[in-house]
């Protein structure tokens, strides 16, 4: 098993299924607004085009998007939950955009009651109500260096899960698949403290429920640390590349061992 080999082929596969997805609602928003999006955008790439003009859309044109998603065999349940992501990491990555958010998501009935309190935020929209909090002002000084000195801690969540792993035993790391780019999958790790989710890739704590429904999670693998010990040596010999991260790469190996033990 070349495990390095079979997790980029599945991340490129991953990849084309999204930007397929994006592309086909992008097809039918350009037919029925004659706008050519990609040059709005200044990209050729589809999830780029999509993401710099979902919300205009949603501000300007809300019948034609949703109308283009219908099209496109996307619920518009689907489209609610990853605006209300995107708006979540507005909120909790400090971003100056968060406000212009706020109110066109309530505007648009996707938020119907935003609340914040003693750091807890709730939200109540389409698809039930939220709780979460920053982790800001949480996390103590090694974890708070290890976000400093990662160049971009947006995108590094299996070294993020790992890091936490290995520094407190009650913590579970998770290797998943979840949702984005109108409900295709990516690779995604994250922690479990008991019912809580700890995402620091997103400066995020959120309770599990609301967690799971918001990125659409499919677990593909949930490890302790002594779990994850177990498993390692073996995963680490079938990682032919030597440069897979190491709490994606003992999920792999079971992912793969157990998709070849099912056929």
């Amino acid at each position: 098993m070349e495990l390095s080999k079979l997790t980029d082929e599945l991340e490129v596969q991953l990849q084309k299924e999204r930007e397929e997805n994006v592309r086909n609602v992008i097809d039918e928003l350009q037919k029925l607004l004659g706008v050519n999006l990609y040059e709005a955008a200044k990209t050729s790439n589809p999830i780029e085009a999509f993401n710099v003009n979902c919300f205009f859309l949603l501000d300007k044109f809300e019948e034609i998007l949703y109308q283009a998603l219908e099209v496109s065999n996307i619920p518009v349940s689907i489209f609610w939950r990853e605006v209300l992501v995107s708006f979540i990491l507005t909120v909790t990555r400090n971003r100056s955009n968060a406000e212009f958010l706020k109110e066109l998501l309530i505007k648009r009935g996707i938020i119907s009651n935003y609340q914040e309190e003693n750091g807890e935020i709730r939200i109540v929209s389409k698809i039930g109500t939220i709780h979460f909090r920053k982790l800001d002002g949480q996390l103590d000084e090694a974890t708070n260096n290890f976000i400093s000195n990662n160049a971009d801690i947006r995108s590094a969540c299996h070294e993020s899960a790992m890091f936490l792993l290995e520094r407190n035993s009650g913590y579970i790391a998770v290797t998943a698949f979840a949702h984005k780019n109108l409900d295709g999958k990516y690779l995604h790790s994250f922690i479990l403290d008991g019912e809580y989710v700890i995402d620091l890739t997103s400066n995020l704590s959120m309770n599990k429920e609301d967690y799971y429904k918001l990125y659409g999670i499919e677990e593909i693998r949930k490890v302790t640390y002594q779990e994850y010990l177990k498993d390692s040596e073996e995963s680490q010999l079938l990682d032919e590349s030597g440069t897979m991260y190491s709490i994606l790469r003992n999920a792999m190996y079971f992912y793969f061992s157990e998709k070849k033990q099912s056929r």
